[in-house]
């Protein structure tokens, strides 16, 4: 099956299809844009987008839509549901869902994500399994099923995976390396495939309450994207996020409340130059540990 650019369905000439028109090619020039490929963050979580799409270097729960050598943090089963819409369409809503259970020596996450509107749908269930193999150095790895399915194109599965680590260099900073789909699947018949990224990270923790990151990505048919972001622990439950990122140029912000022990709610609003403004979303709730 060969992929087209994209494609368009109109039934009637009602404001319904242009809206889909108009969503189905801003889709296709967001695709291009930020680089998301098949499998490659269908949502990258409210932290992420908050700070301009950095994430290599997170570490706990959410690390899950980010590189799973960070979910090695994480001390209690945790539940997450996240969603955007992109440049505020409806039809333009990725959602994912994720559950994250640590065990003894590892921590085991997976995470389902669907991106779909009237005729096409794509989704991604990932298993991913992070462990420490020293104090400072921990790893991830994580293993995609990718399927999408175009209405009179059929449909494609794929299987891939991604994998990750971070080194602590010093008790406040941390390198960060993940790399999604090295292998560059066929996604037909033919020799096209689906991108690799690459990125790399540097986290560093300036004081108890604010940190700076820095992240590069690379998809290898596009140019590099460079991102910054710093987040601000202003109280116990609150955290205040900021960045901006290269290739396309996107000014993101976002906050961070938890609301009691054991949930909490980030939000987040990025603007992207030529196609406007995201706001997105997560759920997040943790469990108390079983006592043995």
């Amino acid at each position: 099956m060969s992929l087209p650019p994209f494609f368009i369905i109109i039934n009637t000439p009602s404001m319904k299809n242009l809206i889909m028109l108009f969503g189905l090619l801003t889709s296709h020039l967001y695709i291009q844009a930020i680089n998301a490929q098949i499998g490659y963050q269908l949502v990258e979580g409210a932290n992420s987008k908050a700070m301009g799409g950095i994430g290599v270097m997170f570490q706990g729960a959410k690390a899950i839509f980010q590189n799973p050598a960070g979910l090695i943090t994480t001390s209690e089963p945790t539940l997450i549901a996240a969603s955007e819409i992109r440049q505020g369409l409806k039809e333009l809503r990725p959602m994912a869902f994720a559950a994250i259970l640590p065990a003894q020596s590892a921590v085991f996450g997976m995470v389902y994500q669907t991106f779909h509107f009237e005729d096409y749908r794509e989704s991604k269930l990932g298993l991913a399994y992070s462990r420490r193999m020293t104090s400072n150095f921990n790893i991830g790895l994580q293993l995609d099923y990718l399927r999408l399915r175009i209405n009179e194109y059929g449909v494609v599965n794929l299987l891939t995976f991604e994998i990750g680590s971070n080194v602590l260099i010093t008790k406040d900073l941390m390198l960060s390396a993940y790399v999604f789909n090295p292998v560059a699947v066929r996604i037909n018949e033919t020799e096209e495939r689906t991108p690799s990224v690459f990125r790399l990270g540097l986290g560093y923790q300036l004081n108890t309450k604010v940190s700076l990151c820095l992240e590069t990505e690379k998809d290898i048919y596009f140019a590099p994207s460079y991102k910054f972001g710093l987040a601000y622990q202003t109280t116990e439950s609150i955290n205040i996020r900021c960045g901006f990122r290269t290739q396309p140029t996107v000014f993101s912000l976002g906050i961070d409340y938890r609301i009691g022990k054991r949930a909490s709610i980030d939000m987040a609003l990025s603007n992207h130059t030529y196609l406007g403004a995201t706001p997105a979303i997560n759920l997040n709730y943790s469990f108390e540990k079983e006592k043995r």
